[in-house]
């Protein structure tokens, strides 16, 4: 007798686990539909925190008493630490509340794809309460402003005949400081979308589409910052050529 093809089906999605809608998640779902850039966040926190804290579980057998204590695990912290050590360091792996409020945004969207794929029929993140958020964004007064230029002017200047930090960086923040310019469509932004004559720059993919971008009298200062011998490729360069700048510590 023949086998009920149907019920293999059925077999062989009982049998799947977290980690196997992770790489299906990711290779049908965010690849097809999300930025590079969307994509690596994605892939970082189901290794760090959703394969760790519930990998080898059947996606069948997941509830939402399971998705509350994921949360509150990484809430405490308990999927913080330190990545292996690579040439350029060891990353942190950050677990909070902000964290576990991404990471069940992912869950949500990776058990949505279970339930359109037929490997359950319902979805356990929905209903589940992220964690309340306090917002951090305020705007700088005018004399934090002024403080914040003379440090820069600072960081433009030598000591014992090098430079106390890159050009490309104090430029990277003045960028955020006047232009409004998101971190990412600064660190990434290309020479090919900038003129400078015309005190603009061209963003033809963020978030909100394509937007011209003026430079409200900042491009002398970023003139003055930015090696002009080059124009093409990345505008703001970390001290690797081809390499965009990481605002992290020149910032802190």
């Amino acid at each position: 007798m023949g086998k009920d093809v149907s019920a293999v089906k059925q077999s062989n999605r009982k049998a799947e686990t977290i980690e196997d809608l992770a790489k299906r998640y990711i290779a049908d779902y965010a690849e097809i539909h999300k930025k590079p850039r969307s994509i690596a966040t994605d892939e970082a926190n189901i290794e760090n925190h959703v394969v760790q804290l519930i990998g080898s579980m059947k996606v069948q057998d997941v509830s939402r008493a399971d998705i509350e204590k994921l949360k509150l695990d990484i809430g405490q912290g308990k999927t913080a630490g330190k990545l292996p050590a690579k040439p350029r360091g060891r990353g942190l792996v950050r677990g909070g509340e902000g964290m576990a409020n991404r990471v069940l945004a992912l869950l949500s969207k990776m058990f949505a794809c279970a339930v359109d794929w037929e490997m359950r029929s319902d979805n356990p993140v929905q209903g589940i309460k992220k964690f309340k958020e306090n917002m951090k964004d305020r705007f700088l007064s005018e004399h934090e402003n002024g403080r914040l230029l003379k440090t820069l002017d600072l960081a433009d200047g030598h000591i014992d005949g090098e430079r106390m930090e890159l050009p490309s960086a104090t430029a990277a923040i003045r960028l955020l400081l006047f232009a409004g310019l998101r971190v990412g469509e600064i660190v990434n932004l290309d020479w090919q979308h900038v003129d400078l004559t015309q005190g603009t720059i061209f963003l033809a993919d963020s978030k909100t589409g394509s937007r011209l971008v003026p430079l409200n009298g900042l491009a002398p200062d970023v003139q003055k910052a930015l090696d002009r011998g080059k124009q093409r490729g990345l505008v703001l360069e970390s001290s690797a050529e081809g390499k965009p700048i990481a605002l992290t510590r020149p910032w802190y």
